[in-house]
């Protein structure tokens, strides 16, 4: 049973886990996580654009949902938009 609706994920571009918050939220959600992540047509092998957020199911997590964040940048414009 899931304890919350969704968590957010300050995500690397190419949804594939990576260090840091991405890498360990990937490492407790496990395979469904990452093929989840893989289901989400690349465009030019990005995922999740900076600006711009996925969302897919959780995995192990205790969350139905992941929303991935693709907010690697300093512009606050660009990060509002995740949001």
């Amino acid at each position: 049973m899931a304890n919350v609706d969704a968590i957010v994920n300050a995500a690397n571009p190419m949804m594939l886990g990576g260090g840091g918050v991405d890498g360990a939220i990937h490492r407790a959600a496990g395979d469904k996580l990452l093929e989840e992540c893989r289901k989400i047509k690349a465009l030019n092998k990005v995922r999740c654009p900076v600006g711009e957020a996925r969302i897919t199911l959780a995995g192990n997590l205790q969350s139905k949902y992941v929303v991935h964040t693709g907010g690697q940048s300093t512009d606050a414009e660009i990060i509002m938009k995740c949001y």
